[in-house]
């Protein structure tokens, strides 16, 4: 296998001068080097100066309020709510679109609800996940089926939760997160006919 050494391929004349004032930088101790992420993130989140803040701030209000493009893309997205009935920008990440529509709805239903679905007492993948949670269920009746669609309706809100948050350190790690975001839409795709009051 052949090596090549960057400088003796044939590179333009620009990035050989910016290589050969890196290597310089690098010769003088002109950089900062950091051992650890910690550091780099302590260095990275320090307060900028004044009129560093300051000039950021200039330049997205700019961008915000006053660039043509911006109020040329403004006219776009109404044009397009207009025309297609939806907000162009939820079809960017459809999951957290519907993640928001639904959690409101979903907690409202469980505080109002009327009526509780018969297939949760049937359901045996739910009560071994209800008891796998919460401990043996030991009610019968009416406030079993009830405490069951809690479950259900609170799993849902969950996964839709996670789905939004993203954070999934706060899960206990990716895989963790996953599990859970996939139980929840598990028993909402299973559900999903019952979600009516």
């Amino acid at each position: 296998m052949k090596i090549h050494n960057i400088k003796n391929d044939s590179i333009s004349g620009e990035l050989k001068k910016r290589l050969d004032e890196a290597e310089k930088d690098i010769e003088n101790g002109n950089y900062k080097s950091f051992s650890t992420v910690e550091e780099f993130m302590a260095e990275f989140n320090k307060p900028r100066p004044w009129h560093y803040r300051l000039k950021l701030r200039v330049k997205w209000f700019y961008e915000d309020w006053i660039s043509p493009r911006t109020w040329y893309y403004r006219y776009l997205r109404i044009h397009r709510w207009i025309k297609w009935g939806f907000d162009p920008y939820d079809i960017w990440s459809i999951d957290h679109s519907l993640s928001k529509w639904a959690i409101p709805r979903i907690k409202k239903l469980k505080e109002i609800k009327h009526g509780i679905p018969v297939c949760v007492d049937f359901d045996m993948e739910l009560l071994v996940a209800y008891e796998s949670e919460r401990g043996a269920l030991v009610e019968t009746g009416e406030k079993r089926s009830e405490m069951l669609w809690d479950f259900v309706l609170d799993k849902m809100v969950e996964a839709f939760e996670l789905t939004i948050e993203g954070d999934w350190e706060k899960s206990g790690g990716h895989k963790e997160h996953y599990k859970k975001i996939q139980k929840g839409m598990r028993f909402f795709g299973k559900y999903f006919n019952n979600l009516w009051d």
